[in-house]
């Protein structure tokens, strides 16, 4: 994305956060050699729409968290979190939603911005299902709607992440080899643990120059390879938006700890620039995904006596997937739109927001009319089966 050395692009990055926050209130360092696409981004004359986008989102953020507030405290974390290579994507994620939450209920709805970094007993959400857990971290609540809280996640696809980090490992060994991952829809992430098995595995090929590898440890997943360069592999698939949403929902209750079980909640996803990792990205499939993925959430356990345990061996407790769905009140994804934007001053995201039928806390109507500023809300009212 760019060509400037990392050190000029975290010296860029501070003298942004300088102009905006105050010298001395925030210190960025270099983590690394390599530029992730935010910092490359500012620092390029080729994005400057994005870099407007930003600094303006920046500004809002310092307006709602005056120096000295908590708030302020939690944004500049965030803000240092940003300059890693490896994991800019979630403080980015939650920056966005910050700015998101507060534009439309600050001017319209709340006196104040809402409230970062809520601890409550475990016993008041799922953790209290997993062991040794005596408390749970949620990102957000709301003032006068204090019944009301939310967690932001990055939407993404992790597994793609890992093969990347893989590949690139298996070519500091075998510099002129060229391998595409194959990997189907439902993969979305890779056990840490078997990761120097699979990369053993890859390197078994260099011995023949095998050209494909079907992997024994993680099923569906293979290689193509070329040993001589240049070479070039190409792939070829097609996204079903309604077959991705019946792979991926489950991945909702990797955060069933944050889901609170006698307040409203409110999961935020967050899709961030430059990160969709074979999501769609044209605006009707993205409706159909998001779409039929909370329908899944919300709906698909009615029936079923599926436990919670069934999907993680560590929890203890005999809750079903229905009982954990039903705590979750809504489900919003927000899709960053920065680098495209046509007024900078603008939020620049766009928004899909769904709201459980079958929710055991149903968000009140100040909260309703508070998200129907954001985008039309799509509630299965009569789609509930």
């Amino acid at each position: 994305m760019t060509d400037h050395a990392p050190a000029d692009a975290v010296k860029n990055y501070q003298a942004v956060l300088d102009q905006i926050f105050g010298p001395n209130e925030t210190s960025v360092k270099q983590i690394g050699n390599k530029i992730h696409n935010v910092l490359g981004a500012l620092i390029s004359s080729q994005f400057d729409k994005f870099s407007d986008c930003f600094l303006n989102r920046l500004t809002r953020l310092a307006g709602y968290y005056p120096a000295g507030s908590a708030g302020r405290v939690k944004i500049i974390q965030l803000l240092q979190d940003l300059t890693h290579p490896g994991n800019w994507a979630g403080p980015y994620a939650e920056l966005v939603a910050i700015d998101f939450l507060n534009f439309h209920g600050v001017k319209k709805h709340f006196g104040d911005p809402i409230v970062l970094e809520n601890k409550l007993p475990a016993t008041e959400t799922w953790a209290s299902s997993f062991p040794n857990r005596v408390e749970a971290d949620l990102d957000c609540s709301f003032p006068e709607l204090l019944d009301v809280y939310a967690d932001v996640k990055l939407f993404q696809d992790t597994a793609d992440d890992y093969l990347s980090k893989l590949v690139a490992d298996f070519q500091i060994k075998y510099p002129d080899a060229a391998v595409l991952p194959q990997k189907p829809v439902h993969i979305r992430e890779i056990d840490g643990s078997v990761r120097q098995d699979l990369l053993k595995e890859l390197e078994s090929t260099a011995a023949n120059k095998e050209t494909h590898l079907q992997s024994k440890i993680v099923t569906g997943l293979s290689y193509r390879l070329a040993w001589e360069r240049p070479s070039v592999l190409l792939s070829e698939g097609t996204l079903d938006p309604y077959h991705m949403a019946e792979t991926h929902h489950q991945k909702v209750f990797s955060y069933t700890d944050k889901f609170t079980k006698n307040n409203s909640f409110v999961l935020v996803f967050v899709q961030p620039p430059w990160r969709e990792h074979r999501l769609p990205v044209h605006l009707r499939v993205n409706q159909e995904f998001c779409r039929a993925m909370s329908r899944r959430v919300f709906c698909q356990y009615i029936h079923s006596a599926e436990l919670h345990k069934n999907l993680f061996p560590k929890v203890t407790t005999q809750e079903t997937l229905y009982d954990v769905s039903r705590t979750i009140s809504a489900i919003v994804f927000l899709v960053d739109e920065s680098p495209e934007c046509a007024d900078p001053s603008d939020l620049n995201v766009k928004a899909y927001s769904y709201t459980n039928p079958n929710a055991k806390t149903p968000l009140n109507s100040l909260f309703d009319s508070y998200m129907r500023e954001w985008a039309p809300i799509e509630r299965f009212t009569h789609d509930n089966y």
